[in-house]
């Protein structure tokens, strides 16, 4: 079975040789900030789908009126980066709202995130997962609403996202490895470690399971706060929550501390890995919107074809998410596979991965290196020798800054004359980074190659690669 591939280096699960590469992660660049005309969003956890029809992405969000009163609201952009109120009320027939954007009818509860179905009737199309809380059982209530257009919501009477109740901080993601919904989410109110639950129907899920929780290597008394997370081009990807609460004294950990995120990463969507124990979107200076927490809740990509995450920030310290002027959500621009890159530490780096089964199609390499000179090389079955006319002296040269850079050899040579081939793809660069291999790949552990070679059996890698 050959996938179109993605080879991100998250790990090294894919190579055989790494030399003068450091594996760096990402540094998004914030673009813009938007503060909400009538309410708090320190803890606004957006969601920001893209309307096929008009290009127009909505954006869904809650915030904090006086009072600790929650609203669901609403915002249009047409670049994904510069949002305004988007008026919804009326349309919905909500009563006595309080803003023109209000989105959802008012309750005691919170809007988890908006998630696109695919696979979903157009009149399901959008999902809205919300906790509504009975505060006097100390329970929470997971409901869920259906819209065609993001105005119009329908209860799906008796369903529960959470079969036990959990506050937000919640992830949902389609994953082709299963065929199935996975939900990333807590286990219960006031549960800080990271759970999973699956349907297949919408109607039906599974009890939270857990796959993250705070670990030795972290801060003293990090608590995982919560872990969005997104299907990503056979790749999982989650930005997970750190709450790094003050070494004082008292009877829970909630006031004062900062919340910024870190990557996580999964091949079968069911169980996440840690990536680098560095912040991907960090807390900032004292004048920053994210000094005191920032929460990344949606990825998806601009008109420009950039990658973009939406985040709620606050300049306030954990328990001041009604505190109203600290909030605003956030917009940071990521280049496309930008998660994390091996960067060259001085003389050639060197990159050679596993043996890999092309079906063809040209190879894409996403590469920065304008100051020198990047070659490509094809080995053989056996990673040992290049394949006659694919040597590094044989490629035509790459300087600049690319996200798909089509390596070529002299005399007309391509990858895409490999089909069929079990190769080996060698990267040399003597300065600059490297993000990503994409191509019609199949990933191979040496004994798929040998099986390949001997007998012509073709693996199913879907939940391994």
């Amino acid at each position: 079975m050959v996938l179109l591939s993605l080879l991100l280096f998250f790990d090294d699960k894919h190579l055989l040789l790494r030399e003068n590469l450091k594996r760096i992660c990402a540094q998004p660049q914030l673009e813009a900030v938007y503060i909400d005309p009538v309410a708090s969003t320190s803890a606004g956890f957006p969601s920001v789908v893209r309307d096929p029809k008009t290009g127009l992405y909505h954006m869904f969000y809650q915030g904090w009126l006086r009072g600790d009163k929650i609203v669901t609201l609403a915002a249009a952009s047409k670049d994904g980066l510069h949002f305004q109120p988007r008026s919804t009320a009326r349309q919905a027939g909500i009563t006595a709202p309080v803003c023109d954007h209000q989105l959802l009818a008012e309750m005691d509860g919170e809007l988890a995130l908006v998630f696109e179905d695919h696979h979903a009737p157009e009149d399901k199309r959008l999902k809205a997962l919300v906790a509504v809380y009975n505060r006097p059982q100390m329970q929470v209530k997971n409901i869920l609403f259906t819209s065609g257009d993001g105005i119009h919501w329908i209860l799906e009477e008796g369903v529960r996202w959470n079969t036990r109740g959990a506050e937000p901080g919640a992830g949902c993601f389609y994953c082709e490895a299963t065929e199935s919904y996975i939900l990333t989410q807590r286990p219960d109110w006031g549960v800080r470690r990271i759970c999973i639950a699956e349907t297949r129907d919408w109607q039906h899920f599974s009890d939270p399971e857990l796959v993250l929780q705070a670990d030795a290597l972290d801060e003293p008394l990090t608590e995982t706060y919560g872990m969005p997370a997104f299907a990503y081009d056979g790749w999982y990807i989650g930005f997970l929550w750190l709450y790094q609460p003050p070494q004082e004294r008292g009877p829970v950990k909630y006031w004062k501390g900062k919340v910024h995120s870190q990557l996580t990463y999964s091949v079968n969507g069911r169980h996440f890995q840690r990536a680098l124990r560095q912040p991907f979107i960090g807390n900032g200076d004292p004048a920053s919107p994210t000094w005191g927490m920032v929460f990344p809740s949606a990825l998806y990509t601009d008109a420009e074809g950039n990658l973009v995450v939406a985040a709620s920030a606050c300049r306030y310290e954990h328990g001041h998410f009604a505190d109203q002027g600290g909030g605003s959500i956030v917009f940071y621009r990521l280049r496309k596979d930008g998660f994390v890159a091996l960067e060259s530490t001085g003389g050639p780096g060197l990159l050679c991965t596993r043996g890999l089964l092309t079906a063809g199609g040209e190879l894409e390499i996403n590469i920065e290196a304008p100051y020198s000179e990047a070659t490509c090389c094809i080995y053989t079955h056996g990673g040992i020798e290049p394949m006659p006319g694919y040597s590094h002296e044989d490629c035509i040269p790459f300087t600049g800054d690319s996200t798909k850079w089509v390596p070529s050899w002299k005399e007309g040579r391509t990858f895409s004359q490999l089909a069929g081939q079990v190769v080996y793809i060698e990267v040399k660069l003597n300065s600059g980074m490297l993000y990503s291999i994409r191509g019609q790949l199949t990933p191979m552990m040496v004994r798929d190659v040998d099986r390949y070679v001997k007998f012509g059996t073709i693996p199913d890698v879907r939940g391994f690669f």
